[in-house]
């Protein structure tokens, strides 16, 4: 009887720590590519930051830093051009960048993950949800952690678009796998399916097919 339980706990720990390292890799795959998009949308924030140098023509600097002539570029907060009346300009502050993803503050990844979040983004979902309990806060924290372009320290405007992409595309967290599975797979040389091998979409980020 010994020898069962033994065996049994063995088994079970064996499992455990399979479905965390299932649970790392599906996030760090993730994380690379949310964080190669956020990389493409940052430098095009900043390169229309106008915090410096201000809008052309008639087009009003916001108060993060983008030209545009409606209430939202215009009103409150509106840094130049032809805010609207009574409409209170802000001053740039030295070094904060203005706007874009990757703008002050920054924090270590735990710090701004933090486990009250965190828990309040997984406390929607709901127990009939089949990735219930699956995406956790630490795997979150050693997937980023684990990536090359991680260098201590994040921006919350990254952290809340990476989550809101997350959410999106799983469900709500509700899901780890594809509703519509199917094999996805278009013949091609350059990427080649793998025999046996589905490619419907996995983790927090449901991408498709082969050459995805």
């Amino acid at each position: 009887c010994a020898g069962n339980r033994h065996s049994s706990l063995s088994h079970s720990l064996l499992q455990n720590k399979g479905k965390m390292a299932n649970q790392r890799a599906i996030l760090k795959n993730a994380l690379i590519l949310v964080l190669f998009t956020l990389t493409i949308i940052t430098k095009s924030a900043f390169s229309q930051n106008c915090g410096t140098n201000g809008c052309a023509g008639n087009l009003c600097c916001s108060r993060y830093g983008y030209c545009g002539t409606t209430a939202a570029y215009c009103g409150t907060g509106c840094r130049s051009g032809p805010c609207s009346s009574g409409a209170t300009p802000v001053t740039p502050t030295p070094g904060g960048g203005g706007g874009g993803l990757n703008a002050d503050p920054r924090d270590t990844i735990e710090n701004v993950v933090t486990p009250t979040f965190f828990d309040g983004i997984m406390s929607k979902v709901v127990n009939s949800c089949p990735a219930k309990g699956f995406y956790t806060r630490q795997a979150f924290i050693s997937a980023a952690q684990s990536f090359p372009a991680y260098q201590g320290t994040v921006a919350k405007r990254e952290i809340a678009a990476m989550m809101a992409q997350f959410s999106h595309e799983s469900g709500s967290f509700c899901y780890k796998e594809e509703i519509a599975r199917g094999t996805y797979c278009k013949a091609s040389t350059d990427y080649p399916c793998q025999p046996g091998k589905d490619y419907y979409g996995r983790g927090p980020i449901q991408i498709t097919w082969n050459y995805n």
